[in-house]
């Protein structure tokens, strides 16, 4: 039992730590090119440092409401989604036997 536990933390920390390095080269990756990417594409268009230059609608605090006031808890009823996920499981899972 412990060796068991022992083999999924290892894995788990070895999946963290090679999808960590995958994303540090991407990232590395993507900044070399910037500069060129950011000379062709608006090079003057810098919202973070000139907030004139944002296109976004401003956010208004009144629009957010507490999650009683959006939806009623009662109406949220996602066990038929669970139940047809399970279906399709299953349908799927024959398919294969079937092969």
């Amino acid at each position: 039992m412990v060796k068991t536990f022992d083999t999924r933390r290892t894995w788990c920390i070895y999946r963290v730590v090679l999808t960590c390095v995958q994303v540090m080269s991407r990232l590395l990756k993507a900044s070399r090119g910037y500069e060129r990417w950011k000379s062709q594409h608006r090079p003057n268009h810098k919202p973070w440092l000139s907030p004139e230059q944002n296109s976004l609608p401003q956010f208004n605090p009144a629009d957010i409401r507490p999650m009683s006031e959006t939806t009623d808890v009662a109406v949220i009823d996602e066990r038929s989604v669970q139940q047809e996920q399970e279906e399709t499981e299953e349908a799927s899972g024959d398919e294969l036997a079937s092969v």
